[in-house]
């Protein structure tokens, strides 16, 4: 399941499967992390949704996606309630302080 071009990865797949799928619901081979059934509540909906990198989960889920092309060739992305930002070493001490803020 690889996108390849002439140069190698296109670098736009690392956004693509983050957004498709993060963590898979109990049934994702089945249906691919769409909740199918009709009539039912939204708890009941959200258990049976994937979770992806444009799921807020009300700020409960923070990931940090490494994007390595080479050795030299590094950058890591910060998704955390439905954002996504480029998250670079000062960020450790002007970001997160934020987000874990007590105001």
């Amino acid at each position: 399941d690889r996108v390849d071009n002439e140069q190698g990865v296109m670098k736009e797949v690392y956004f693509d499967r983050i957004r498709r799928c993060l963590i898979p619901n109990s049934t994702y081979k089945k249906d691919g992390g769409v909740c199918l059934m009709r009539n039912i509540t939204r708890r009941s909906e959200l258990s049976r949704t994937a979770i992806t990198s444009a799921s807020a989960c009300n700020g409960g889920l923070m990931t940090f996606s490494f994007h390595v092309d080479a050795e030299d060739e590094i950058s890591c992305y910060l998704y955390w309630n439905g954002q996504c930002t480029r998250f670079l070493p000062e960020d450790v001490a002007v970001v997160l302080p934020e987000i874990f803020s007590e105001t």
